[in-house]
């Protein structure tokens, strides 16, 4: 009874990847000493910039982990290492200052993946307009005619603004590269914000975004490109019958029908 269960399992796990393979999220860590943000505040009579080192996560998926042909990002999150600094002081003119501080993005969404977009030869994609949840705060101050324009606003001349009640913006674009090599995947990430301040300022964000983990393993990925297919199973059949020691599932030095139930247990479960 199990030999046919398992056996008609398998053959449905099969004709399944026909329509569909299914390949594993890969944890990416965000080096903080290659991956930083250069943020920017410009008004019509001044600018000033400065910039952070950044931390966090992507979680990616590739559809195949040795040539990669298309990437879905299922979760993200940047942080903001060191506080931001802007000021902008024009002589006689007035003066403006802003600090941000524990400022990170996360994605707006997890759950619901963002692609898949294609990974061109060259190993870049893109994707456009991913909402993004912000929290920190920022804190302003604004003298002469800086506070002039926020007091017709009706806007307060100092404030503290807490970003995470400013709901989903969204990244401009979030893309870069992606490349497999040495059983290592890694990714060189740029993203991009604007964001408009009170009415009479712009803030641009501009992020470069660098990391690397292990390609990952799953047992029943025979041919190692990440991805649970039709080929793996038919490879392991291969192996069988040909009494290669690849096939011993279970470990114990030798080749019989155990082996193979423990291949399709671990084939059915997925990766």
């Amino acid at each position: 009874m199990r030999a046919i269960s398992a056996y008609g399992i398998a053959l449905g796990a099969v004709v399944g990847s026909s329509i569909g393979a299914h390949a594993q999220v890969v944890h990416v860590p965000i080096d903080e000493t290659q991956s930083s943000v250069f943020v920017e505040l410009v008004t019509d009579i001044g600018r000033d910039s400065d910039t952070s080192p950044l931390g966090g996560f992507l979680d990616i998926e590739l559809d195949n982990y040795q040539s990669p042909g298309a990437i879905t990002v299922h979760d993200f999150f940047i942080d903001v290492l060191e506080p931001i600094d802007l000021e902008i002081d024009v002589f006689l003119v007035g003066r403006f200052t802003m600090t941000a501080q524990g400022v990170t993005a996360r994605y707006a969404t997890p759950g619901v993946p963002l692609g898949p977009v294609v990974v061109d030869d060259s190993g870049q994609f893109i994707l456009t307009q991913v909402p993004a949840l912000l929290t920190g705060v920022v804190d302003y101050e604004a003298t002469g005619v800086f506070c002039d324009f926020l007091q017709g606003q009706q806007l307060p001349c100092s404030d503290v603004i807490d970003l995470s009640t400013l709901g989903p913006v969204l990244l401009d674009t979030l893309g870069g590269t992606v490349t497999v090599a040495n059983d290592e995947v890694t990714i060189v990430s740029s993203a991009s914000v604007s964001q408009d301040v009170q009415g009479f300022a712009t803030v641009n964000a501009d992020g470069t975004i660098v990391g690397s983990a292990p390609v990952p393993m799953c047992e029943a990925d025979l041919d190692g490109n990440g991805v649970l297919d039709a080929g793996d199973f038919f490879l392991y059949l291969d192996l069988f019958v040909a009494g290669d020691p690849r096939a011993d599932f279970e470990g114990d030095g030798d080749l019989d029908a155990e082996d193979f139930f423990a291949f399709l247990d671990a084939f059915t479960a997925g990766c």
